[in-house]
């Protein structure tokens, strides 16, 4: 993963708020652009925003593992913890009016934007630990 960074937060809005904030402040640091570390750190966000809501039913206190890579290709995020994996789906397509504000969905958004922005999204599950693999190219 070339220059690698580790942190352990735990759950929570507010932790998960700063660990944006600080991955956003990495890619700004690893020459990225200001537009490419608003994404990751907006997938980042959305991500742990999902193990929160849907693997920990937002009880606070449960560990993550976030860990970031860099080198001249690519930006590689891993997120770990302890729990059930992310349930297997296709990538969201988000079909809907948007002049019926009405009825907009208001579930999905997040995972069609990190498929979106991300060139690659994995979850691998084992002996208990799930991590969550994703990975961005960087451009030239």
């Amino acid at each position: 993963m070339g220059n690698l960074i580790k942190f352990q937060v735990e759950s929570g809005l507010a932790e998960i708020s700063m660990v944006a904030v600080s991955v956003k402040a990495l890619c700004v640091h690893f020459k990225l652009s200001e537009l490419m570390g608003y994404q990751i750190a907006l997938c980042v966000d959305e991500m742990m925003n999902n193990i929160t809501e849907h693997n920990f039913q937002f009880e606070k206190g449960k560990q993550i593992e976030v860990c970031l890579g860099f080198n001249e290709e690519n930006l590689e995020i891993e997120l770990s913890y302890l729990g059930p994996p992310m349930p297997e789906q296709d990538p969201p397509i988000l079909d809907y009016d948007p002049t019926d504000t009405p009825n907009l969905p208001e579930r999905g958004f997040g995972l069609y934007l990190i498929h979106q922005i991300m060139d690659e999204l994995k979850c691998n599950h084992e002996n208990g630990l799930t991590t969550i693999y994703m990975r961005r190219e960087i451009p030239c």
